[in-house]
């Protein structure tokens, strides 16, 4: 049987309404911090963290396990394989030279029942889908190019406010750092 904090995200309003009291921010694209929210609601089976006051910024940096992931088809095999309540951070790349998105956005998968639902907090409208087919429209409307995915994940604000509005990535032992820029979201 489902555990009762999974089954709500198969309901699809439920799940907008949990996804809308997950986002920090309250309706702002923020998705690292949007993600993490949710990270922790899957990860303590079901518990709603407090906002806190570094995930209302334009900065964040990002550390999570990354590991690289050839396309979304080979995430949504690796986790409907898995057991119930398995899920991750995905890290969707896209262009630098698109003009109408930034390079990074974060979501969430999970595994619930048989089935593999994408969970995006920072989006308006709040988006859970579930399938192959609604998973792979998600990522192709979105333009994501590469992916990266990471079953521990963390989000702090970018202490310097002159490096938030640009993007830096630097290695951090097995970990990724990433300042976020939020002027083109």
């Amino acid at each position: 049987m489902t555990a009762p904090y999974l089954a709500v995200l198969t309901d699809a309003q439920q799940a907008v309404a949990l996804l809308n009291r997950l986002n920090p921010w309250h309706g702002h694209n923020n998705c690292p911090a949007a993600a993490a929210a949710v990270h922790h609601y899957l990860s303590t089976s079901g518990a709603e963290r407090p906002a806190h006051a570094e995930d209302i910024c334009f900065g964040y940096v990002v550390a999570g396990n990354w590991t690289s992931i050839a396309n979304i088809g080979a995430i949504y095999t690796r986790l409907a394989s898995g057991a119930e309540g398995n899920h991750v951070v995905m890290h969707g790349i896209r262009s630098e030279t698109d003009e109408e998105f930034t390079v990074d956005h974060y979501c969430n998968l999970v595994k619930i029942g048989t089935e593999v639902y994408l969970l995006d907090a920072s989006v308006t409208p709040r988006t859970a889908i579930s399938g192959r087919t609604s998973i792979t429209g998600f990522c192709t409307t979105n333009r994501f190019i590469r992916y990266e995915i990471a079953t521990q994940y963390q989000v702090t604000q970018e202490p310097n406010p002159e490096t938030a509005h640009r993007q830096e990535c630097r290695d951090v032992g097995r970990s990724r750092s990433l300042v976020h820029d939020y002027m083109r979201h």
